[in-house]
C-alpha cells in the first residue's frame, strides 16, 4: 500500500502495489477487492520483482508491505 492513504487523513483512494515472482491473476485480485471493498476506491499497480527492483518503487514511495496468498481462488492478505 502506498500513497495518500498512508500519508493523509484526506485520501481519495487506496493505491495498492502487487509485486510478484510468478505471473499472477490480476483479474482475480481486482474482482476480490471490488466485491469485498465495494465502498472503497482503489488503484492497482502490478510489477514483477525485477521491475520493482529496477524502479526501487517500494522505497521510493515508502510503501507498506503486505503479503498476499492466493489459495483456492481466495485472496489472503497479511501485514509484514
Amino acid at each position: 500500500i502506498f500513497g495518500s492513504f498512508l500519508t493523509s487523513k484526506k485520501w481519495n483512494d487506496i493505491d495498492i502495489l502487487f509485486v510478484y515472482k510468478n505471473q499472477i491473476n490480476s483479474s482475480l485480485i481486482k474482482e476480490y477487492l471490488e466485491i469485498n471493498f465495494s465502498e472503497t476506491p482503489f488503484d492497482l499497480l502490478f510489477l514483477s520483482y525485477e521491475e520493482e527492483e529496477k524502479l526501487n518503487f517500494v522505497s521510493k514511495y515508502k510503501a507498506k508491505k503486505l503479503s498476499i496468498v492466493i489459495q483456492e481462488n481466495r485472496l489472503i492478505l497479511n501485514s509484514l
